[in-house]
């Protein structure tokens, strides 16, 4: 009797993601680019002889580690016990992509005379 072994973490929330986008329909796993890249780059690459099949099995699969290590992140600033059982955790929201800045106007220029505006203010208390 085989046993079946339960999916990882990655490929539920990627059928997860392909579902909520309605993408599942659209497209069969088994022919989806990244499954059939991924696949290949198991076969070809790491099980086989082609450098460039390794290279690009490195890039698929290192890149989550990658983006988890030096992706931009919330930071916790604390942590606070509520109750038994219970906590807040206060974090900072996630950096705005330099994209992002640029569509709401955002500069260094203008963050820091806001800055220096709120401290100038009378009633300001840190």
């Amino acid at each position: 009797m085989v046993r079946m072994l339960s999916p990882s973490a990655l490929v539920r929330r990627r059928k997860m993601l392909m579902n909520t986008f309605g993408l599942s329909k659209a497209l069969p796993q088994a022919y989806r680019p990244s499954v059939v890249i991924q696949r290949k780059a198991i076969s070809e690459g790491l099980l086989g002889p082609s450098v460039f099949w390794k290279v690009v099995a490195v890039g698929v699969f290192l890149r989550g580690p990658v983006e988890g290590t030096f992706g931009r992140r919330s930071e916790r600033l604390a942590r606070y016990r509520v109750g038994p059982g219970h906590s807040v955790k206060v974090t900072t929201s996630r950096p705005a992509t330099r994209k992002q800045r640029k569509a709401l106007g955002l500069t260094k220029a203008k963050a820091y005379e806001q800055a220096w505006a709120e401290i100038q203010d009378p009633t300001f208390r840190p």
